[in-house]
C-alpha cells in the first residue's frame, strides 16, 4: 500500500491509494475462503434479552451477519458483540430478512466470543435464524 501525506490549510491526513487494483484491508479481505456458520435462536414469549454466544475455530474476517424471524415487531430489536465489544447495536427488525453488511472487515480470532443479542421487547414467542458470514485461510 502506497500513502501520501496531504496537507490541507487546517489539517493534515493520510490517503491510501489503489495498489494493484483493490483497495487496502480492512476495507478490502484478506482471506479468500468463504465461510458461514448459521444459528436459530429460540425466543420464548417473555420480555427480554436473549443470546447466544459463538467461538470461531479459526481466524476469519466478518463480513456481514444476516437475521430472520418467524414473527416480526417494531419494538424488537438485535446487536452482535465480540469479547464484550459491541459494534452493532440495536437494529430494529422488519418484516423481511435483512443483512448487515459491514463497511470493513472485521477480525475475529480463534476462540474470540461473538454474541448475538436479541432484545424481545414485544414479548411474542419467535425462533430467530442468523448467519455470521466470513472469509478464512
Amino acid at each position: 500500500m502506497t500513502k501520501r501525506q496531504i496537507i490541507n490549510a487546517n489539517s493534515q491526513f493520510t490517503v491510501a491509494e489503489l495498489s494493484g487494483g483493490r483497495l487496502s484491508w480492512p476495507f478490502f479481505p484478506s482471506k479468500i475462503k468463504p465461510f458461514v456458520k448459521g444459528f436459530c435462536l429460540e425466543v420464548p414469549g417473555i420480555s427480554g434479552v436473549h443470546r447466544m454466544t459463538y467461538s470461531p475455530p479459526m481466524d476469519a474476517e466478518l463480513l456481514s451477519v444476516a437475521v430472520g424471524a418467524s414473527r416480526y415487531d417494531s419494538k424488537d430489536n438485535w446487536s452482535v458483540e465480540i469479547n464484550g465489544e459491541r459494534f452493532i447495536e440495536s437494529i430494529y427488525t422488519k418484516d423481511l430478512p435483512e443483512g448487515m453488511y459491514l463497511m470493513v472487515v472485521k477480525p475475529v480470532l480463534t476462540g474470540d466470543e461473538m454474541k448475538f443479542v436479541f432484545d424481545n421487547q414485544s414479548g411474542e414467542p419467535k425462533e430467530v435464524w442468523f448467519n455470521y458470514q466470513f472469509l478464512i485461510d
